[in-house]
């Protein structure tokens, strides 16, 4: 009998359990919350280092280039005219600002000044009215300041071209002998002194970065300087001589960015 018992109620515990079993699989399922991923960060390359304030120097070739001319009237009438030029070298040092217009393209001023070390000289004769003219002619280009601005384009992170347009001053010497008799004493000058003009310069160039702060660059220059009158008289005649004035510029550079 005990063992009746024991039977019947053990069979009454597994019914209990077999019938809350589909209660269990009908009723609300555990709340887990989902696994999210972030994408991992993508490394961004800064262009910054092309944005700010830099400044440098150069050191480069420097060609002078001039055409003179002059008008002698006497008895006979001397006009002439020849290319005078002579390359040398170059220093510089400069300063300038750039600033991002978008991801690839910057916008900056700049100004420099540079000293050369460029001679152009000239020895000419010609016969005047059975009169020997002795011409003598030396214009050494000095310094030259220029203010302008660039745009450069990044060809990659690293490296950019750019485009320069700027104004220009510069200070030549000029020293000459001309050297007349007869009816061309009026001719007759010995002198030297130096001479200021201005004029546009354009220029393009490349600067690829080196380090953290620095870049070397690369750049040619054009400016043109317009004429200067070197020397006129009116004495036994009219006398006259002009030049004008042309520098080109090939420059290798180093900058320090902040």
């Amino acid at each position: 009998m005990p063992r009746l018992h024991s039977a019947l109620a053990a069979s009454a515990a597994m019914a209990t359990l077999v019938a809350a079993l589909p209660a269990a699989a009908d009723g609300p399922s555990p709340q887990v919350s989902p696994t999210v991923y972030e994408p991992a960060p993508v490394q961004q390359v800064s262009n910054d280092f092309w944005s700010g304030l830099f400044i440098g120097g150069a050191l480069g070739i420097g060609i002078s280039q001039h055409q003179y001319s002059g008008n002698f009237d006497s008895v006979d009438r001397l006009e002439f005219s020849h290319d005078l030029g002579e390359h040398g070298g170059l220093a510089s040092i400069q300063i300038g600002y750039t600033f991002a217009m978008s991801e690839r393209t910057y916008v900056g001023a700049t100004f420099d000044y540079t000293i050369f070390d460029v001679n152009a000289n000239s020895h000419m004769q010609y016969l005047v009215g059975g009169q020997q003219v002795t011409i003598d002619q030396e214009i050494t280009p000095e310094s030259m300041m220029t203010i302008g601005g660039r745009v450069g384009v990044l060809a990659n992170e690293n490296t950019q071209f750019y485009g320069m347009l700027g104004w220009s001053r510069a200070s030549f010497g000029e020293s000459h002998n001309y050297n007349g008799g007869g009816v061309l004493t009026g001719l007759a000058s010995t002198a030297s002194g130096s001479y200021e003009v201005d004029g546009a310069t354009i220029g393009i160039g490349m600067e690829t970065r080196l380090g953290d702060r620095t870049s070397l660059g690369v750049e040619y220059r054009y400016t043109d300087l317009g004429d200067q009158t070197i020397f006129s008289s009116n004495v036994g005649g009219i006398y006259s001589t002009q030049t004008s004035n042309a520098v080109q510029q090939v420059r290798v550079g180093l900058n320090m960015h902040f």
